[in-house]
């Protein structure tokens, strides 16, 4: 008996735009800017340094908070793997940030490793890989990610996040 409840995979035509580096945040933050009706996020890690104003993971955030402010619908899942481990309490502290701009989020913990780095926005686009929200991602490791053109992956995609956000 197959107990996957996430959809199978199949193929699918796409644009893809490789994203080393910095140049994700680049991306991402305007593609998010330029979001007109929902974001979707799962990360592993988010980071929320107030003291790092300036950098590309803080204006980030400060991207989610004015398309939260212009009504774009934003939902982000968190990783939760216990309440005594560091990644849980980084998550905790940025959740809680985005939660008061009126950010929609989930502390999730899964039978597995909630391991995901996704977003989707408006529909249309994906961005996958390896980058977590974090100064690390950005100034010390070797991440790579890609953004996704594919209505038809966004909806593919949607339906993995939709069955996480209703695990709970």
């Amino acid at each position: 008996m197959d107990n996957n409840v996430f959809p199978q995979p199949l193929k699918i035509d796409c644009s893809l735009f490789p994203l080393i580096g910095g140049y994700f945040y680049d991306e991402l933050i305007k593609s998010i800017d330029e979001a007109r009706l929902n974001i979707y996020s799962i990360q592993y890690q988010w980071k929320w340094n107030i003291h790092e104003r300036h950098s590309k993971v803080q204006c980030l955030g400060a991207a989610i908070i004015r398309a939260q402010k212009r009504n774009v619908a934003v939902s982000v899942i968190l990783n939760n793997e216990s309440p005594k481990r560091n990644i849980s309490k980084i998550n905790r502290v940025s959740g809680d940030a985005l939660a008061r701009e009126g950010v929609q989020v989930r502390m999730l913990r899964t039978v597995s490793l909630l391991h995901t780095k996704l977003w989707i926005i408006d529909a249309k686009y994906c961005f996958i890989g390896s980058h977590n929200i974090s100064g690390r991602s950005l100034n010390v490791n070797e991440e790579v990610s890609v953004k996704i053109d594919s209505e038809t992956l966004a909806k593919f995609m949607l339906r993995y996040f939709n069955n996480l956000w209703e695990s709970r």
